[in-house]
């Protein structure tokens, strides 16, 4: 990487003028991490490969915590800058960056990755959900899963996110969705949210190597480490909170119908002495046991439980047959794992529309503007932490819309428009008279030759 330490104002010029050759000049091949060991006075920029030209813009600018929302201010005061800023280069805090470097990346060993996937999984749970039942898993799109916390959150793990950065990330993602949906959030997103991040947080505690504090998490890191004799201890823990008293080896000796009349009877006893978390997590993993390497039980579980246990039911059986179930629905898992696997880095460009601290600025002046400056029709991708983006969709503005049939029709239409359209009312059926009265032309016997279109 190539970096140079600038003044604020060599700063706003680089963004509205190019990058001068006394800025080229300045620019040193160095680590980093060495680099960031001691906060500067200005903006340390960075260069993905060495800068030539005026064209040459720095990919991450690093400054103070307390400078970046002034920055930001100046940026987009200046109406020779480029605009979102963002576009082009991430701005973030030194203790965000020192963080983000020190990071593990999530594609270090299998286990990780396992991990990973589950979660991608779970966003086409949020997908049926959002859509109030009416797209099913099967139907779900890789496009529509994108726009989910649970992809997001995958992101965040595969690009190594640090631990403490990952409870700001909800927040962030549903006020974004709150500025879309014209400040109304509604009831709908936050609930499905609130499932999701039960078994979010679980997950990102097994990612992170955490100690383990309750029995889902026990049951979750023997599953990822594939440990019989673990897993079995930590379904005797859960299962007895359900009242459900049947070992492992018991359930998978047994028929399918008993298999299937024991989650009946979990689904039917309320487990009064059980978490919430613990309850809907002991349904999804024995539904799992029920008919392994599918997701048959999903509607069943969303119906009788809620969809707590729905998520469960599709981590729980991702971590078991990772396989199966992203090849599952055409292999929609695997194209998910795909996209989250393929990690952006520091020393390369941004790919997302505007990061998150530039979008809250420019969404108070409406998305008419903004929308015009963004690579895709109705959808604009924000990059919510460093290397992670998300995607929502967005409504044009009221003025935007064309007029209802009540409004075409409200306003009287002029005499002259009247009186232009009587005559060539007159016009036309003086002619269809005409055409009438005249006899039929006789066939010919000689055939039509068919026309070529025009294009």
């Amino acid at each position: 990487m190539w970096t140079a330490s600038l003044s604020r104002r060599e700063f706003l010029e680089v963004f509205a003028s190019g990058t001068s050759d006394a800025v080229i000049e300045r620019s040193r091949r160095l680590d980093l991490k060495a680099v960031l060991k001691e906060e500067t006075g200005g903006v340390t920029v960075v260069w993905g490969q060495q800068p030539l030209n005026q064209m040459s813009f720095p990919n991450l600018a690093i400054a103070r915590e307390g400078e970046i929302s002034d920055l930001l201010a100046a940026l987009n005061a200046n109406p020779n800058a480029v605009s979102p800023f963002s576009a082009f280069c991430r701005l973030v805090p030194f203790e965000a960056a020192r963080a983000f470097l020190d990071a593990p990346r999530g594609d270090s060993h299998l286990v990780t990755s396992v991990v990973i996937d589950a979660v991608a999984m779970l966003s086409l749970v949020e997908v049926q959900l959002h859509s109030e039942g009416i797209m099913k898993l099967r139907q779900a799109s890789p496009a529509a899963c994108r726009r989910t916390l649970s992809y997001v959150w995958a992101r965040a793990l595969s690009a190594g996110t640090p631990e403490s950065q990952l409870p700001s990330l909800p927040d962030k993602w549903l006020d974004i969705y709150e500025v879309l949906n014209g400040g109304v959030l509604g009831d709908l997103v936050p609930s499905v949210s609130k499932h999701a991040l039960a078994v979010l947080r679980v997950a990102a505690s097994v990612f992170h190597e955490k100690q383990s504090t309750s029995v889902v998490q026990k049951l979750t890191e023997a599953l990822v480490r594939s440990d019989r004799v673990e897993l079995d201890q930590a379904w005797r823990d859960i299962s007895a909170k359900v009242g459900i008293d049947v070992s492992l080896e018991g359930i998978s000796k047994a028929p399918r119908e008993e298999r299937g009349s024991l989650l009946q009877k979990s689904l039917q006893d309320q487990g009064l002495s059980a978490s919430t978390e613990d309850r809907d997590a002991a349904r999804g993993f024995l539904a799992t046991q029920v008919a392994p390497n599918s997701l048959d039980h999903i509607d069943i579980l969303m119906t009788r439980s809620g969809p707590g246990a729905a998520f469960w039911y599709v981590f729980f059986a991702t971590l078991q047959s990772p396989l199966a179930l992203l090849s599952a629905f055409g292999g929609i898992g695997r194209r998910l794992s795909r996209d989250i696997h393929d990690v952006e880095s520091f020393d390369m460009p941004p790919k997302a529309d505007i990061g998150f601290e530039e979008f809250k600025v420019l969404s108070r002046f409406g998305m008419d503007d903004l929308g015009r400056k963004i690579g895709h029709s109705n959808q604009i991708e924000v990059e919510l932490l460093p290397l992670v983006t998300a995607a929502f969709r967005f409504g044009r503005t009221q003025s935007a819309k064309p007029a209802s049939s009540s409004e075409l029709f409200d306003n009287p239409v002029p005499e002259e428009v009247i009186s232009n359209l009587q005559l060539i009312s007159s016009i036309v059926n003086e002619t269809m008279a005409s055409l009438k009265s005249k006899p039929n032309l006789e066939k010919t016997s000689k055939p039509r030759r068919n026309r070529k279109p025009y294009y």
